[in-house]
């Protein structure tokens, strides 16, 4: 049992090859989330919609593009992100912010998930598989290079309109 979910993800040991699933209960988790090469990860929430990843994290209070994901991660491989909302919470006009940056992220998997911010909801870039997944935004909200594969996924523009796809 962890106080935060930064908590858990602390514990898994860095370039680890042994499977592990951090598991969420439902809940509001108010945090911001920073993953480095923790591999072989399924973070796991109880319920879509009750359990939620929320705060405000952006550009103005941590600019650089690395700091200011409410949930960010670099070099992993094989993590997976399943039944949860994701919610930066910066209001519209508060500058880049994104809900999910994933970087040098290799096989990674996200499904059954609800991803929310206005301006830069996503950044990813690496080998990423997205599945049953709501991503809301506006303002080029959908970014980064690799390959994203999007499978029975929503994208819809909340707010002001703006282009989805930079």
């Amino acid at each position: 049992s962890f106080c935060s979910v930064q908590g858990a993800f602390d514990l898994v040991p860095a370039n680890n090859t042994a499977a592990v699933t951090v598991t969420v209960g439902a809940g509001n988790y108010h945090e911001i989330i920073y993953v480095n090469g923790k591999s072989n990860v399924t973070l796991q929430g109880q319920d879509r919609n009750g359990t939620v990843i929320s705060g405000t994290n952006n550009n103005n209070l941590n600019p650089s593009t690395r700091g200011r994901a409410l949930f960010g991660v670099d070099s992993v491989n094989n993590l997976t992100i399943r039944n949860l909302t994701i919610r930066n919470l910066t209001p519209q006009g508060g500058s880049q912010a994104e809900a999910l940056r994933l970087q040098s992220c290799d096989r990674c998997v996200v499904r059954d998930a609800t991803i929310i911010s206005l301006q830069d909801t996503l950044l990813w870039a690496g080998r990423i598989y997205a599945t049953n997944v709501l991503i809301q935004g506006n303002v080029d909200f959908i970014w980064g290079t690799g390959a994203a594969y999007f499978v029975n996924s929503e994208i819809r523009t909340i707010g002001r309109a703006g282009y989805i796809v930079q």
